[in-house]
């Protein structure tokens, strides 16, 4: 039996509420040959009560933890793999707003074959789409991340791939030492930075042949623009940690700047996208 340890933070919505916790109660682990456990990270500041879900989930070992506080995600991920990392053989992360079905499982199976003839292989991710465009994965090109139209299942042999963390699985039995989360960072990069370190240990990567759905709110059309611009200040703080090592990162990543600012401020009429210029 594999031993799969499911991480979902919740912030906004009760865990016995959300999408994901939800779907995941739906799922026959065993018949699957998995013995799930699950370490839910309650992020908001007042805390939900816990009994709820761990009834939901009943037949499974259900952590929930609370302090108060808006914790950093890379801490989260870094506390939560070191604590379970002797008891489980895989780790799953997850937002709280993903549909897991049979098929992802599926995917997370093959993943586990694959992972047994390449002991390389680190870190699986699904395609993820909004609006039936794929957002994840992408690649990095200097101190940029791009799209890619398409891209098919199995191991990835380019460097530079990166992906959003909802769904991502984690190898704890590689022979490639894991790395850690970059507690520099908080929301917007955490994802992208580590897999950019994978890289760097040269850690094999894999796409799983399943599909997620994610509400990414940087796409979202109706979205105000204080929030949106406080938002990209966090994206925008995070490049600086993720490109330090690229060449000139820093005029770089201004221009970048430069040339977004100029352009929301023109399509979305409001000079709030001015403080960009300072993250």
């Amino acid at each position: 039996m594999n031993k799969v340890l499911f991480i979902c933070v919740v912030y906004a919505t009760q865990p016995e509420k959300t999408i994901t916790l939800n779907s995941l109660a739906n799922i026959k682990f065993e018949k699957n040959n998995i013995i799930a456990s699950f370490a839910i990270w309650d992020n908001s500041q007042e805390g939900y009560e816990s009994e709820a879900v761990k009834t939901m989930l009943k037949n499974h070992q259900v952590d929930v933890y609370h302090y108060g506080v808006n914790e950093r995600l890379s801490k989260v991920y870094n506390q939560l793999i070191a604590k379970y990392k002797s008891s489980n053989d895989w780790v799953v992360i997850l937002d709280d707003d993903s549909v897991i079905d049979d098929e992802y499982i599926q995917g997370v199976l093959n993943f586990i074959e694959a992972c047994s003839k390449n002991k390389a292989l680190i870190v699986a991710f699904p395609k993820i789409y909004n609006n039936n465009i794929m957002i994840s994965p992408g690649y990095i090109k200097g101190v940029r991340g791009y799209l890619i139209q398409d891209i098919q299942h199995g191991m990835v042999s380019k460097k530079n791939i990166v992906a959003m963390m909802s769904g991502t699985v984690i190898s704890l039995e590689s022979n490639v030492e894991l790395p850690r989360f970059d507690e520099r960072l908080s929301f917007y990069g955490v994802d992208t930075k580590f897999f950019l370190d994978i890289d760097d240990v040269n850690g094999g990567k894999y796409i799983l042949p399943s599909l997620l759905e994610h509400n990414s709110a940087l796409r979202n059309p109706a979205i105000k623009n204080t929030e949106y611009c406080a938002r990209l200040i966090n994206l925008f703080s995070a490049r600086k940690v993720i490109f330090e090592n690229v060449p000139f990162n820093q005029i770089r990543l201004f221009i970048y700047k430069l040339l977004v600012t100029i352009k929301l401020m023109i399509t979305r009429r409001s000079l709030v996208y001015l403080k960009l210029l300072f993250a």
